[in-house]
């Protein structure tokens, strides 16, 4: 245990777009999963670059998955991310995995970017509303 403590205090963030922190819920779909059966996980913040879940299911680093996002009757985000890394969170049975977007084609990367901004739309209005 005080070795995973002593490798985590030494991790670099290596993050070349800055996140932004959400909570959104989220499916993982691995190749040959089957459709629907995915894993499901916390979104926990998300840039341009990628995105940083929790979910109970560990994954291996270099994985390729599909994530679906659901949005609340609008059309879904779907688009592939591949696993960077995978940790166990302490004192827990999560994992926090961190997740590069692969390959995005412009309406993908679109779809992200609308998605980030309405994000930080809704946290800008709720810190509007919320006087403390």
């Amino acid at each position: 245990m005080e070795m995973q403590e002593e490798q985590s205090k030494m991790r670099v963030d290596r993050r070349q777009n800055t996140r932004l922190q959400i909570v959104d819920y989220a499916l993982i779909n691995l190749p040959n999963f089957g459709e629907g059966l995915g894993i499901p996980a916390l979104i926990v913040d998300i840039g341009l670059g990628g995105l940083q879940t929790r979910s109970r299911s560990p994954l291996p680093p270099d994985t390729r998955v599909h994530f679906t996002v659901g949005r609340g009757g609008r059309p879904s985000l779907s688009f592939h991310a591949n696993v960077r890394y995978c940790n166990p969170v302490p004192d827990s049975d999560l994992f926090a995995l961190g997740f590069k977007f692969e390959a995005l084609n412009a309406d993908e990367r679109k779809a992200i970017v609308d998605f980030i901004h309405d994000a930080f739309h809704r946290q800008g209005e709720t810190l509007l509303r919320d006087p403390d």
